[in-house]
């Protein structure tokens, strides 16, 4: 479960700054 929310913030975190 923690490791599905980190990789879900990195993707959100690299969908913004693009």
């Amino acid at each position: 479960m923690l490791k599905g929310s980190q990789i879900k913030d990195s993707e959100d975190l690299q969908k913004r700054e693009n």
